[in-house]
């Protein structure tokens, strides 16, 4: 059961829990039609040190978001 289905959030105190954290792009493709039409367009090589620091910053923004979520839920 969902955190608003369960009746422990309504639905636009859960809105508001979903607009807390780092803004990552997530795409769905669920066709063959929208498939085919995806073009490679590039790639990067990151160094070791570039891996470590994107790590970094991504349990920093993890730790920042749940902070925030547990504000937000405190109050309530």
């Amino acid at each position: 059961m969902g955190i608003s289905t369960s009746g422990f959030l309504s639905e636009e105190e859960a809105l508001r829990l979903l607009t807390v954290g780092p803004l990552y792009y997530q795409t769905v493709i669920k066709t063959e039609r929208a498939a085919v039409r995806l073009r490679w367009t590039s790639s990067t090589i990151l160094s070791a040190a570039e891996i470590r620091a994107y790590r970094e910053d991504v349990i920093r923004e993890e730790e920042e978001c749940q902070t925030k979520i547990a504000d937000i839920l405190s109050e309530q």
